[in-house]
Parts: structure tokens; sequence; C-alpha cells
């Protein structure tokens, strides 16, 4: 019994940091769909509808995804990125 809480409230955690993720409807997809929320530098931004792609690896299940964010997402100044001009 303590090994079945045990393993709901771990998979409860996860759910909890990952969000919800809502499966693609063909069964035999290797796609489903996911809500991200991304924390960095400091700030957070959502992404609706994500599009994650699963493989299998033997016993392993690889996520993969393109997340769309940008700098300024997350209140980054790209002209920070740049190394300062050299004077010659």
């Amino acid at each position: 019994m303590q090994a079945l809480l045990d393993k709901r409230t771990r998979m409860l955690k996860i759910h909890q940091k990952l969000g919800l993720i809502t499966a693609a409807t063909a069964a035999e997809s290797n796609t489903i769909h996911a809500d991200l929320e991304v924390q960095f530098a400091g700030q957070t931004a959502q992404y609706k509808q994500v599009t994650l792609q699963l493989t299998r690896q033997g016993t392993e299940m690889h996520i993969a995804a393109t997340v769309p964010a940008t700098l300024s997402d997350f209140k980054i100044d790209p002209a920070t990125l740049l190394p300062a001009a050299r004077e010659e």
C-alpha cells in the first residue's frame, strides 16, 4: 500500500511540475501536445499546445520538442548578447 502511495505522490509531483499533457487523438500517434511553462533568467513564459515527439528506445521513452521561445519572452535585450565593438 505504501509503495502505491509513494508512486502516486511522485506522479502528482511530476504533473505539478510539467503541467497537464493531453494525448493526441490517434492512439497510435507518437505525438502529443502540452501546455508548457518555462522559467529562465528569472522570468516565466507559457507556451500553449507545444508539439512533443515521443520515441521509444528499449525500455526508455524520449521526448523531443521545439519550444517557440524568444529573447523577448524572458525580457532579454538582444544587444546584450553581442560582443562589444573593438576600437582599432
